[in-house]
């Protein structure tokens, strides 16, 4: 019994100074393994842009109920000027003005589904501001119809807005999906030709 009161008693106590010691080296240890789990993570390719719900940027593969849509770039056509057109700027089908600009949005789809999936310009409208509709495709080279499992497709849909449009965001209509998709398309950069006259015929080869 002595032996054993003896055990109890005279077992090692930590001091005050050491059981905190002990306390900073467990936190540092848990922060560190915490820290690395964040680090593999890493940021996701189809993670919506600045936190922003169903929202993404330029290049950014989006996963919609279809397959995969990318939005792979962006170009502004000013289109021609009176000079250019000889001043025959009138009665020309699809011809942008010298206060608008051509925005040429060039997407890719791919169907990662196992049955074939139906596409066409339809899916994309453009946003030019809060409280105004949202426009359809003015043309696009996008034809649509079947495209089928593993298939890849590539395209531009063109819409005509006015120079003082502010950022334009493209809508992408996902008919699984209960909200639409959008990307950020910037800016426009840039300003109308000098030339007040004529402008650009704007067409890609199918209109919407």
């Amino acid at each position: 019994m002595a032996a054993l009161r003896a055990a109890r008693q005279g077992g090692p106590r930590l001091t005050p100074v050491a059981s905190f010691c002990a306390l900073v080296v467990l936190l540092t240890a848990v922060g560190t393994v915490l820290g690395g789990l964040a680090l593999t993570a890493g940021p996701s390719s189809n993670r919506p842009s600045q936190g922003t719900p169903n929202t993404f940027d330029i290049a950014q593969p989006i996963t919609t109920s279809f397959g995969v849509v990318t939005v792979t770039g962006v170009e502004n056509n000013i289109g021609l000027t009176t000079n250019d057109l000889g001043g025959m700027a009138h009665g020309i089908q699809g011809l942008v003005q010298s206060d608008q600009v051509q925005v040429q949005v060039l997407v890719s789809l791919t169907n990662t589904q196992s049955h074939a999936v139906q596409y066409s310009a339809d899916l994309f409208q453009l946003i030019v501001g809060s409280g105004i509709p949202a426009l359809q495709p003015s043309s696009s080279s996008i034809f649509g119809g079947p495209l089928r499992p593993a298939a890849h497709v590539e395209g531009r849909v063109s819409f005509v807005v006015p120079w003082s449009a502010p950022e334009l965001v493209l809508m992408i209509n996902d008919p699984a999906a209960s909200h639409p998709i959008l990307v950020n398309l910037g800016p426009l950069n840039g300003k109308p030709p000098a030339d007040s006259g004529g402008g650009h015929d704007g067409h890609d080869g199918h209109h919407g």
